[in-house]
């Protein structure tokens, strides 16, 4: 009687631990069901046990021959079949992939790109009993991210940098305009150098054209935003680009009626659509079609690019029927003087420039290219959902005018860059002011403390220890009344708040007719001078 009540309490034991088993095995199979990677166990003799529904989406392998106990011979020349492995001979694929799972040499992680073009990441690990488990996911859109972000990283280094080189080759290009153009003015148009002066003020322009091109890629040009209307910037433009691509190009818009506003510098998109616009005729040496269409486009959380904010964005597209870009180019088309072109033929600033203009703006650009087809270049820019404020109009009415007999005002300038100081002081004593100079903002502190009677604050906006900005506050505190005038290359939105700034590197009249506006004095008082390049 006994030995059957253990006999009983046993078979209830087992038939619990069976059905706890089944319930086990039942969530184990549902999990390994829904993940989203594919799956597949083999056992010690390289025969499959078990897959779940993507392992054949992601092998390649036929849904119609898995089976339990399938060898992985066949499974291995279904995927050879599928070009899952590449161009290689499926026979000695098989084999030598079969050599190595034997070996056990296959276990850890790869990844390699499928048919299609997607990435696939495979993980293999070694199973207690023998055999092994593989995992199969797809990492395309992971790696796409990430070379995004790391492309955004490099451009944003390559940002910083070259705003640091602008800001000292403005201020050699302001020392080589000064010095020129003092010696342009003493020359009669007839003498033998004013022609050489001439052509060094004509290259120094240039030159400020380039440092121009490489604030806009840095972001740190100064914009002056307004709510614009693309289509009305595109028909505009159209007598423009007619004359500047030529014939051989055939123009056409494609403009959405219903396009959002954006709030954006007018002058600067022009720029870019007729850099744009460049790029593509360049792309067409025998001709062909350029069509500049406009768009809306809503971006969501889920589909916004790494580079892009979710939100809403008007769109202008320049889309050429020419040569096209292959990855290297993709990769390396906004970085500064990266260009196709031969060389002396182009400074490769073009895209860079359309790309530092759309980033400040808030926006970004897309570039979608198939070699021998052609481009389209998108470049988004925020829906203006208002007028944007007035800046820097604070300051009321000019200062009324000073006796025309006391014009002779000192001049207190402040520039860490000694050629500069010194060409600036050139310039101002030329012209009629009396100058004291200073290296620091210490310095400067120091001369307005001693109640020297300067009239004027000229400072250089990015200079190390105290920055221009705070120089000013200090001085303001001390005299309210004295203007002050930036020298700047663009940098900071503190700076672009102020009345008077001066971008390096000036032209001399433009300087003077600066510190006269900001004195209040009239414009006559000035001394008469050649006219000179101005930049």
């Amino acid at each position: 009687m006994l030995l059957t009540l253990l006999l009983l309490r046993a078979q209830g034991v087992t038939r619990r631990r069976h059905e706890e088993l089944a319930r086990e095995r039942t969530i184990l199979e549902g999990t390994l069901t829904g993940m989203s990677v594919g799956i597949m166990r083999v056992d010690a003799d390289l025969r499959l046990m078990a897959w779940n529904r993507h392992f054949p989406t992601f092998t390649g392998v036929p849904e119609e021959i898995l089976r339990v106990g399938l060898p992985m011979e066949e499974i291995l020349r279904a995927q050879a079949d599928a070009g899952e492995f590449g161009p290689v001979d499926a026979a000695d694929e098989v084999e030598r992939r079969m050599a190595l799972l034997r070996s056990g040499d296959s276990m850890g992680t790869i990844e390699r790109p499928r048919p299609d073009g997607r990435q696939l990441e495979i993980r293999r690990s070694l199973l207690p009993g023998g055999g092994f488990v593989t995992l199969y996911t797809d990492v395309t859109e992971r790696r796409q991210t990430e070379e995004r972000l790391h492309q955004a990283q490099t451009l944003a280094a390559i940002g910083r940098l070259t705003a640091g080189v602008a800001h000292d080759f403005n201020n050699l290009l302001a020392a080589i305009m000064g010095n020129a153009e003092i010696l342009y003015s003493q020359l009669t148009e007839q003498h033998a150098d004013s022609r050489r002066v001439s052509m060094i003020l004509q290259t120094a322009g240039r030159g400020a054209d380039l440092v121009r091109q490489l604030l806009a890629f840095s972001r740190k040009q100064e914009l002056a935003p307004v709510l614009v209307d693309l289509n009305k910037v595109v028909r505009g433009m159209s007598d423009l680009l007619r004359a500047t691509l030529g014939r051989t190009i055939q123009t056409g818009t494609q403009l959405d009626d219903g396009l959002w506003p954006a709030l954006i510098d007018p002058v600067q998109i022009e720029h870019v659509i007729l850099n744009l616009a460049i790029n593509a005729r360049d792309a067409m040496p025998e001709g062909g079609t350029l069509t500049i269409s406009t768009s809306n486009r809503t971006l969501r959380r889920d589909d916004a690019r790494i580079d892009l904010a979710a939100g809403e964005y008007a769109v202008v597209s320049v889309t050429d029927t020419g040569t096209g870009m292959s990855e290297e180019v993709l990769q390396n088309a906004f970085e500064p003087f990266f260009t196709t072109k031969p060389l002396g033929q182009g400074s490769g600033l073009g895209l860079s420039q359309v790309y530092g203009v759309a980033s400040q703006s808030g926006g970004g650009v897309w570039i979608d290219s198939t070699v021998g087809k052609g481009t389209t270049v998108s470049v988004l820019f925020p829906r203006a959902a208002r007028l944007p404020e007035s800046e820097g109009d604070s300051d009321g009415e000019p200062a009324p005018a000073h006796d025309r007999a006391a014009w002779n005002r000192r001049i207190l300038v402040v520039d860490d860059d000694a050629e500069c100081r010194a060409t600036v002081s050139a310039v101002l004593e030329d012209n009629g002011f009396a100058v004291t100079t200073a290296q620091t903002g210490e310095a400067a502190l120091r001369a307005v403390d001693a109640d020297l009677d300067f009239h004027l604050l000229l400072v250089d906006f990015a200079m190390p220890d105290m920055r221009g900005g705070e120089l000013a506050e200090e001085v303001r505190a001390r005299r309210p009344s004295m203007p002050v005038v930036f020298f700047a290359v663009g940098d900071g939105e503190w700076v672009s708040g102020e009345r008077w700034v001066i971008r390096k590197p000036f032209a001399s009249r433009s300087l003077i007719e600066t510190l006269h506006a900001a004195l209040g004095l009239p414009h006559e008082n000035s001394v008469a001078r050649r006219s000179t390049q101005k930049v």
